[in-house]
């Protein structure tokens, strides 16, 4: 979430009430405090999908993030052939 909320340029509170949330809620997951609700990460989802922000898993627990049809990762060799 952090990652997406950088993209954006968005606060805890902004992505909260995107997705209909409490700031305290997205702080909380953000730390792993806790394990997020079905209706809460769907919120989350949805609130970032409106933005033009993707996420997909990888096999080794990571994840890619996707802006505006644009994969971005920590892969410098991946990004470069996506361009």
């Amino acid at each position: 979430m952090r990652a997406g909320r950088a993209v954006l340029g968005w606060s805890q509170t902004e992505l909260g009430k995107k997705a209909r949330v409490t700031q305290r809620a997205i702080y909380r997951l953000e730390k792993a405090a806790v394990r997020a609700r079905h209706l809460t990460q769907v919120r989350i989802n949805k609130a970032f999908e409106d933005a033009g922000i993707g996420f997909a898993q990888l096999p080794n627990g990571g994840f890619e993030m996707i802006v505006g049809g644009r994969l971005l990762n920590g892969s410098r060799q991946k990004a470069a052939s996506q361009s």
